[in-house]
């Protein structure tokens, strides 16, 4: 079954709640979903290598807007001026960070 969000909201100022169709939530920090865009300015094309060195996204960073994009996923403009990342329900599924899924 494909993963399909019910809500995407804004949750406590520095993260982002996804409440999914099957009623699992996850909660990404602001600096983890920022760390974990995968666009070209962030990630190698060729490599795959991380082009962000950790602990270079500021503490403070956090969404300014949430768009969907097709029904597949969101695109999300961040403080630090960042918005060509998209990320698919699918990737924001398999990078939940909850102890659920870190397990699996």
């Amino acid at each position: 079954m494909k993963p399909v969000p019910k809500e995407v909201m804004p949750h406590g100022g520095n993260s982002v709640r996804i409440l999914w169709q099957d009623e699992h939530e996850s909660i990404y920090t602001n600096v983890y979903l920022r760390e974990s865009c995968q666009c070209a300015e962030c990630i190698h094309e060729w490599t795959g290598e991380k082009l962000i060195p950790p602990g270079k996204i500021s503490p403070d960073v956090r969404p300014i807007s949430v768009t969907s994009v097709g029904n597949y996923a969101v695109s999300i403009h961040f403080s630090d001026g960042h918005q060509t990342g998209v990320y698919s329900f699918d990737l924001l599924r398999k990078i939940c960070p909850c102890s659920l899924c870190q397990a699996a």
